[in-house]
């Protein structure tokens, strides 16, 4: 394997984690994955998250970064099965709440912006989904 391979291998597949927030690192971008559940609607998260997410791209580019992209799955999660068993039978538990998982990757050129500063921003994006 050739030094540059080895290079681009390591830094694509290192990663580390701030807050929930996992940080890797690809082609010179810094990207930043999440997953958050939130005891609100389908219909509620997407009233609101595209604001936020319009803002925090307003925010990267304002303190020097440049957003390469930042995006967002929603999903509907109201009925969840655990399931459990340590050997015998299995044992199954259904729960219905409204619940909605948001998957978030931002990929970030951070010409300027330390990776800290990063999570706490997109910590007080999420953030205010509760409120």
């Amino acid at each position: 394997m050739c030094k540059e391979h080895r290079e681009h291998h390591h830094t694509h597949h290192e990663k580390k984690e701030a807050a929930g927030i996992f940080i890797s690192h690809h082609e010179g971008a810094t990207v930043f994955t999440v997953t958050r559940g939130y005891p609100l609607s389908y219909e509620e998260i997407l009233a609101i998250i595209p604001e936020r997410l319009q803002q925090l791209s307003a925010w990267v580019e304002e303190n020097g970064g440049f957003v390469g992209h930042i995006k967002g799955s929603v999903t509907d999660v109201s009925r969840c099965a655990m399931l459990s068993t340590t050997g015998g039978a299995c044992s199954v538990k259904e729960t219905t709440s409204p619940s909605v998982k948001l998957r978030l990757t931002c990929i970030i050129f951070m010409f300027t912006i330390y990776e800290e500063k990063m999570c706490s921003k997109i910590d007080q994006t999420l953030a205010l989904l509760r409120s």
